[in-house]
């Protein structure tokens, strides 16, 4: 009998150990999510293929080297991505600026001036891979801005986008490209 209720302490002494292993892996699971929220600026914007869109004949891929902006517009070097955790939810929120044409409603057409045109996005993460999975892009605004997230990965504390995008061009046409931006991880972002 003394054996039984020895054996039954055991397995229940075993059982609230695991339970509490548990707790402290679960706090461990965190490390990757909690590695990306923060505030990051942009790095670089290019494409797959040249563009022409400040008029000079030369068309090149650096976004930086090709913009022409409008009054009151962002320039790119200003440009910042937001991860923020969302626990009520269990997500994590990405806010991120993005160039896109601007449309002159004096005028009735479109320019080759670049404006800012900050987007969100949801996403979930995956601990064990780690991965980025974009589960919501707030579609209402992406054909507006000719604007649609492919993908977003992490590494080394830099965020790569991947966009498909329509820039309205010197040639007066919307040209498709991939447009890839990289924000790296800025913690002292914000702080005085």
């Amino acid at each position: 009998m003394k054996a039984n209720i020895l054996a039954l302490l055991l397995f229940l002494f075993a059982l609230v150990s695991c339970g509490n292993d548990d707790d402290v892996h679960k706090e461990e699971s965190h490390e990757f999510r909690d590695s990306l929220l923060g505030w990051y600026r942009l790095e670089a914007a290019y494409t797959d293929i040249p563009l022409d869109l400040n008029h000079d004949g030369m068309a090149n891929t650096n976004l930086f080297d090709e913009v022409t902006y409008c009054n009151m517009s962002l320039h790119l070097e200003s440009y910042t991505s937001h991860f923020t955790y969302r626990e009520n939810r269990n997500i994590v929120k990405i806010a991120v600026y993005t160039p896109a044409s601007k449309y002159i409603l004096e005028q009735e057409s479109y320019s080759t001036c670049l404006f800012d045109n900050y987007r969100f996005y949801e996403i979930e993460i995956s601990e064990e891979s780690p991965e980025l999975n974009i589960i919501y892009t707030y579609p209402e605004f992406e054909d507006e801005f000719r604007v649609w997230i492919q993908e977003v990965t992490w590494e080394d504390e830099i965020a790569y986008f991947t966009f498909k995008k329509e820039f309205y061009t010197s040639a007066g046409t919307w040209e498709e490209v991939t447009l890839y931006m990289e924000y790296k991880l800025d913690p002292d972002y914000g702080k005085n």
